[in-house]
């Protein structure tokens, strides 16, 4: 006997291939009116501890919205030992011994990239996640003197939030002087090569922001196994070298560095600031899961087990080690957005929780949300419920109004947007059959439709649409004992697999939205979106339904 299986990894909706072909008029249709209107979000929350590598993409940059205006990116993040006690060399005790001497620093954040193709012997790629990259700005690191807290120190069960809004805690208490600086920063999609002192090529670095300084030295004796090294340095010592010996290389033995947590009392982290030029700037989305601070450390120690076999155990090696701090596990993100006055306007004087708004805003951070309310009313939905339909397809259609596009490139255009339960924050039941291994522009596509353009697979393209499936969200309805309508939260999405919650500062509305994705909080791009009081009657918001009647 033979048995063959077979699995789609993204399966189709129930129903969707027969819509069309139905010769028995089996499958009805039927369209809902909708309430949809937008709602201006407060600061959001960036800061929850780091739990898993998804949890650690970053923004750092600016960003020129065509139509929303300019956000600005920046981030501070806490350090993580390697490892508790580390043993740098070195001997107070025996002044024989030379000191540590760093041979160089470099601090590394990959980009989110992907590879393009091979030219001889370079690896080509492509940013993933690059925004306005023309304009370069200015980029400051300094070390953090604001203590991050894990726990809420007037809750001790709860863990301690921080928000987008609240960069004047780590900027008030700053060292006026950066320990990196560059006026004109921009990232870039080549591949890395590092090489040694002969030019051979070592090691190949994806593309990534990479602040790297080295000690000059020269070396007597290291091309000769019988004669003892000697390190010397030939130049002046560069200033993030000498400040990384200064703050880690002479705390070898203090408590300081005896675990993370005392480690991070101590050195509390760096902070990445922004600051635009005259141009404005360019942001990018940061691998942070991979991002570390690395030190190559020479360390001097006598040959007391005779390591080099000489039989000389009295004779000083060296040995070039490298200490490796990771980023975390505290991060926080901070935002800085200005909405223009127009879109503020518009928001504050077109969006109605009773009747609905004619355009619908969508904006990323603490930028702005749409909501929407199925079926007109309580009484409608109730009759929809009791005729237990078989629902064999529903979609919303979301319509990019092209008229606030006038003459704006459509790679302005966000190409995901992403939608859940307002209410409860969880994610629908279409969500949970999608499949997440298409990468982040393809995933889940049959519950949340990417962009449609007019020029398919053209990112310049203006946009048509949005189609976001519901249909097993409306058949878990009608299967419930008593099911509420509760209202949907639709938001644009940098990458709809990313959907840990961030809870909204200060959630006052009557409809008590409490959280966004983390991958809203990180979406630079907004759109704007027919709503269902249109002026265009064909792109009004409605819910469309194909169903069985059932017996």
């Amino acid at each position: 006997m033979l048995c063959i299986l077979s699995c789609d990894q993204d399966p189709t909706t129930i129903g969707q291939d027969l819509i069309g072909v139905d010769p028995n008029d089996i499958i009805k249709e039927t369209e809902f009116e909708v309430t949809a209107y937008s709602q201006r979000l407060d600061a959001v929350q960036t800061g929850r501890q780091i739990v898993s590598t998804a949890d650690r993409p970053h923004v750092l940059g600016i960003y020129d919205d065509p139509i929303y205006g300019r956000t600005e990116y920046s981030f501070v993040s806490q350090l993580s030992l390697p490892f508790a006690n580390p043993d740098f060399g070195g001997n107070d005790t025996d002044p024989s011994i030379p000191e540590p001497i760093i041979e160089s620093v470099s601090i590394e954040i990959p980009y989110y990239s992907r590879v393009t193709g091979i030219d001889e012997s370079t690896t080509l790629y492509e940013n993933d996640s690059l925004y306005n990259e023309i304009a370069p700005y200015k980029l400051e690191v300094f070390r953090n003197n604001y203590f991050l807290n894990n726990i809420n120190p007037q809750d001790l069960s709860t863990e301690q939030d921080y928000y987008s809004d609240q960069k004047n805690l780590i900027e008030n208490s700053l060292d006026p002087n950066p320990i990196y600086s560059i006026t004109t920063f921009q990232p870039s999609s080549e591949e890395i090569q590092l090489v040694d002192e002969d030019g051979e090529i070592t090691e190949r670095l994806t593309p990534r922001l990479r602040i790297f300084e080295n000690t000059p030295l020269s070396c007597s004796g290291c091309d000769d196994p019988d004669i003892q090294n000697n390190y010397t340095i030939t130049g002046p010592v560069p200033e993030l070298v000498q400040y990384f010996y200064d703050t880690i290389i002479s705390q070898e033995g203090n408590s300081t560095l005896s675990s993370d947590s005392n480690f991070q009392n101590y050195f509390r982290g760096l902070y990445f600031k922004v600051t635009p030029s005259a141009s404005g700037g360019n942001s990018v989305i940061l691998n942070l899961a991979n991002a570390n601070v690395n030190m190559k450390v020479l360390v001097f120690n006598k040959d007391t087990s005779d390591l080099d076999g000489d039989g000389d155990f009295e004779e000083i090696i060296s040995i070039s080690s490298n200490f490796r701090f990771g980023f975390g596990p505290r991060i926080v993100q901070f935002i800085d957005q200005e909405i223009s006055a127009n879109v503020e306007s518009e928001i504050s004087s077109n969006s109605n929780s009773i009747t609905g708004a004619e355009r619908l805003f969508l904006k990323g951070g603490p930028g702005s949300v749409a909501l929407v309310e199925l079926f007109e009313n309580q009484t409608e939905f109730e009759d929809f419920i009791s005729n237990n339909w078989l629902i064999n397809e529903a979609y919303l259609d979301l319509y990019v109004d092209q008229s606030k596009f006038t003459g704006i490139d459509g790679e302005a255009e966000p190409e995901r947007i992403f939608v859940y339960n307002a209410r409860t924050g969880e994610v629908l039941a279409d969500y949970n059959l999608g499949s997440s291994s298409s990468g982040a522009v393809n995933s889940n596509t049959i519950h949340l439709g990417r962009l449609e353009r007019e020029v398919e697979d053209d990112l310049n393209s203006r946009g048509i649409k949005y189609r976001i499936r519901l249909t097993n969200y409306l058949n878990t309805l009608i299967g419930l004992d008593n099911p509420t309508n509760d209202p949907l939260a639709v938001v644009v999405s940098q990458n709809v697999n990313v959907i840990a919650g961030q809870r909204i500062k200060d959630a006052t509305d009557s409809i008590e939205l409490e959280n966004v994705p983390l991958s809203t909080v990180i979406a630079p791009e907004g759109t704007v979106l027919h709503g269902n009081l249109s002026a265009d009657p064909d792109k009004r918001l409605q819910l469309k339904v194909f169903y069985t009647e059932t017996n």
